[in-house]
């Protein structure tokens, strides 16, 4: 790792993807050539720091997991995809964003502005809102890749899915193949979700 891949973000910039939530959700992404892939701040674990990464670290960063069987109890949390209209994307990002804390939403594939001080439902700027370099198409259905955590909290908060199909592969084999093929893992685009009611850069 070039420099320290942290969770957080400052808030003395309108910056709001994070260096791990980059990582996480490309490696969700890559492992399975959906158009978006979604990770929930409250998922995500320690930091990765610079120097050399080991299996170790990448655990740590994403270390939750689900009940499996009384045999095998617990097992890292499985990814799953699924398909959504612009227009659901939207109103849970929308959601996600305006709940913040745990639920505020990491992205691959995307990128949006957003302004906090807005009202509920009201937060993204949809103009701002491109998935794969074009702007997003309310009525287009897009493939996501998820975490069965953040799955879940999207389910919790009434979002609409389609296809929906759990993979037998789990977050941390996505993330471990993912910086196995990387010389250097980098911090990712910092802009992919920006805070607009924050004027700095």
């Amino acid at each position: 790792a070039g420099a320290d891949l942290t969770p957080d973000f400052s808030l003395d910039t309108a910056k709001r993807s994070t260096a791990l939530g980059n990582l996480l959700t490309d490696a969700y992404r890559t492992s399975t050539g959906t158009d978006i892939a979604l990770e929930a701040y409250g998922w995500m674990g320690d930091a990765i720091p610079a120097g050399p990464v080991v299996g170790s670290d990448i655990f740590r960063a994403m270390c939750y997991a689900e009940f499996a069987s009384f045999e095998r109890p617990l097992r890292p949390w499985p990814l799953f995809t699924f398909r959504v209209t612009g227009a659901a994307l939207l109103k849970a990002l929308n959601t996600t964003l305006y709940f913040g804390g745990d639920y505020f939403p990491q992205v691959s594939g995307m990128r949006l502005d957003y302004d906090s001080s807005a009202p509920m439902g009201e937060l993204i700027l949809e103009d701002s809102v491109h998935v794969g370099g074009n702007k997003i198409v309310k009525e287009l259905l897009y493939s996501v890749t998820a975490t069965a955590g953040t799955y879940a909290g999207l389910q919790s908060i009434g979002t609409e899915m389609w296809d929906v199909q759990p993979l037998s592969g789990s977050a941390f084999d996505a993330i471990r193949s993912y910086v196995s093929q990387a010389d250097v893992l980098g911090l990712g685009n910092p802009n992919r979700i920006r805070d607009v009611a924050d004027k700095s850069n």
